[in-house]
């Protein structure tokens, strides 16, 4: 190799360097942790959302479509506390994507081709992704947030259920770094949330406001009161 290639290709390997070295240094353990899960769910997301296309181009039954439109959506809202924060915009129109329109193909397909496009959005923007561990807090926090006002009907359950599991994978990345009673209290109102959940069809408003007095509203103290024991805002302040 020529000396002027050389010196070029060591600059820029140089530069790559520092910047991999700057974003690692920019991230927990827990929150390399939690990219990695969101990496994971976007490629389930990826799959869910191909599979979901090509029962439409096949004409499949009518329950086989509806199943794959559930199932897509089921993993959107697994991993939409990452995209709403992140990348609003996207998740709106991910979001907005809650229903489907049996009897017109045509705009089936063309409703999963952007869809698509929206998730490979997402996907690209994984690789140059930073977070910090008060963002994910932020964004745990927003998801919970979001919750409050899902639908109430069954396709909102579901929305729920999904939601609850994607805030509880990244918050679990953090349990151990708590004393027992939090990180005891936090686990068993996620798993009494979750057992509610899979014995409700669908709310009323007494329901709805019982899920939130019990469950959301304690479990997004909770997750204020790991912030704060972790003392992640402290280590924020001291960055900047």
């Amino acid at each position: 190799m020529r000396p002027g290639i050389f010196i070029v290709v060591a600059f820029f390997a140089g530069i790559f360097s520092i910047i991999n070295g700057n974003r690692a240094k920019k991230m927990s353990s827990e929150a390399a942790h939690s990219i990695d899960w969101y990496g994971i769910q976007l490629r389930v997301l990826q799959k869910e959302s191909q599979q979901f296309l090509q029962a439409v181009m096949a004409h499949k039954k009518e329950t086989e479509i509806e199943k794959q439109f559930r199932d897509t959506r089921a993993a959107y809202k697994k991993l939409e506390l990452f995209a709403a924060y992140f990348d609003p915009a996207t998740a709106t129109a991910l979001s907005g994507w809650n229903n489907i329109t049996l009897d017109d193909t045509a705009a089936m397909r063309r409703e999963t081709i952007q869809v698509i496009s929206h998730i490979e959005h997402l996907k690209n923007a994984t690789d140059s992704l930073v977070s910090t561990d008060a963002q994910l807090f932020d964004a745990m926090t927003m998801e919970m947030g979001k919750v409050k006002d899902f639908e109430a009907n069954e396709n909102g359950v579901a929305d729920t259920k999904e939601a609850l599991a994607g805030v509880k994978a990244i918050w679990l990345f953090y349990q151990d770094k708590l004393n027992g009673h939090l990180s005891e209290q936090t686990r068993e109102l996620f798993m009494e949330a979750e057992r509610m959940l899979d014995t409700t069809k669908g709310f009323n408003d007494n329901s709805r406001i019982k899920f939130v007095v019990q469950y959301v509203d304690p479990l997004v103290v909770n997750i204020s009161q790991t912030k704060t024991a972790l003392k992640i805002g402290e280590q924020s302040r001291k960055e900047n």
